[in-house]
């Protein structure tokens, strides 16, 4: 694949409205006063965290479809994704494995809105790991990823 190819550079990407605060709290990207160090916010980039969110919704079926445009907040548009092949490839076999369907990665619009719906479903699961404990975000997070991934693994013997 040509590291030009991005066929969603020209779609808007969005996060819950609800979660938008959280979404701007654990990432460095936030601007402002937050605290933007890597313990307190433990993603770079708001697309970072939507990628991390959509994984952990596919994960575990958690496909939350949101209809309502105002209940949505457009974060960047998809031009973010410019010689990201991997999160590319990334985002059309998830539509594929959703859809059962090999021709969905013809429908950008169709292959983002399935992303954004395992976004939803998964944000709500991110927070919680990153909210949870006494520890920082970032050992909370790293904790319950280990966690995720042992659960997610059988016979994994990482400790968390």
């Amino acid at each position: 694949m040509n590291r030009d190819y991005n066929p969603f550079a020209n779609l808007d990407l969005h996060f819950p409205k609800a979660y938008w605060e959280d979404v701007k709290r654990y990432t460095t990207t936030q601007g402002g006063d937050g605290d933007t160090s890597v313990e307190s916010s433990p993603f770079k980039r708001y697309v970072d965290l939507w990628a991390a969110a959509i994984a952990v919704g596919a994960q575990e079926g958690a496909y939350v479809w949101i209809a309502d445009k105002d209940a949505k907040h457009r974060f960047i548009q998809g031009s973010v994704l410019q010689g990201d092949l991997t999160r590319i490839e990334f985002l059309q076999l998830l539509a594929i494995g959703h859809s059962e369907d090999p021709y969905v990665v013809k429908d950008s619009r169709k292959v983002i809105e399935i992303a954004e719906a395992y976004a939803a479903g998964g944000l709500p699961i991110l927070m919680e790991w990153l909210e949870g404990g006494v520890q920082s975000p970032m050992v909370s997070l790293t904790k319950n990823l280990i966690r995720f991934l042992n659960d997610a693994t059988p016979g994994a013997e990482a400790d968390a």
